[in-house]
């Protein structure tokens, strides 16, 4: 009788495959990380977490922050940390640096599995993680604002490094209400940092009545730029983002 490996060892031995790991809030300073494996950052080792593990924003150290307990309005990278030589267990660690963590005592292994995000009150946002493998999306409990009424007539900046993360281009899910002042007015968005003098514009058809659309778009390096016409107005809020591990 032929002899089959369990799935999730087959996947692990795929380059860079990530299975399991999913982040679920569990209250405002704890959110929970799921049982499951991975390859190290270097591609070289496993990282297996063998049960699901509680990680808390006040304690510094393993299952904790790697430098400081958390704080306000920070986007937090989420890592699975092990050893090679397998003398202390696999556990997790947050940090805010998003590519490499101050590593505990025994640890030399780190791979990012995902991100939490804090808020003013310096309480984790609840935000739901979905999907497995190396992509995962991501969405608020709640919309973030970027801005509740945005009126520059020429493209201006505006900051969501607080609420997704700001290493490259960041595909991001965005609720606007954009209200005219005449009729056929539009506004336009695009990328921080791009050269598009007209950005992608959305209209709105009836003047002084509020158009809501719901779109994704690239963030860059955390920001944006936006643009009105003729005195209108745009609320633009984050509903989430996708992270590709």
């Amino acid at each position: 009788m032929a002899n089959y490996l369990p799935v999730e060892d087959i996947l692990v031995n795929m380059p860079s495959t990530i299975q399991g790991l999913n982040i679920s809030y569990v209250g405002t300073t704890t959110f929970s990380v799921s049982a499951g494996v991975c390859r190290d950052s270097t591609n070289t080792n496993e990282i297996r977490l063998a049960a699901a593990t509680t990680v808390t924003g006040t304690h510094v150290g393993v299952n904790g922050v790697d430098v400081a307990a958390i704080v306000a309005s920070n986007v937090y990278a989420v890592y699975v940390i092990g050893d090679a030589t397998n003398k202390v267990a696999p556990a997790c660690l947050m940090s805010l640096n998003l590519t490499t963590p101050q590593m505990p005592v025994g640890y030399n292994l780190y791979r990012r599995i995902g991100y939490v995000v804090t808020d003013s009150s310096v309480h984790f946002l609840k935000i739901y993680q979905v999907g497995n493998y190396n992509v995962r999306q991501y969405q608020f409990d709640g919309t973030q604002t970027l801005t509740a009424s945005g009126t520059s007539a020429t493209f201006a900046t505006l900051d969501a490094s607080a609420s997704v993360p700001w290493l490259g281009y960041v595909p991001v899910q965005f609720n606007t209400f954009f209200t005219p002042n005449a009729a056929g007015d539009e506004w336009a968005f695009r990328p921080a940092g791009s050269a598009d003098a007209n950005g992608i514009a959305l209209g709105g058809p009836v003047a002084s009545k509020e158009s809501v659309d719901v779109f994704w778009t690239f963030v860059n390096g955390g920001e944006i730029d936006y643009k009105v016409a003729a005195s209108g107005a745009v609320g633009i809020y984050i509903v989430g983002f996708i992270d590709y591990l």
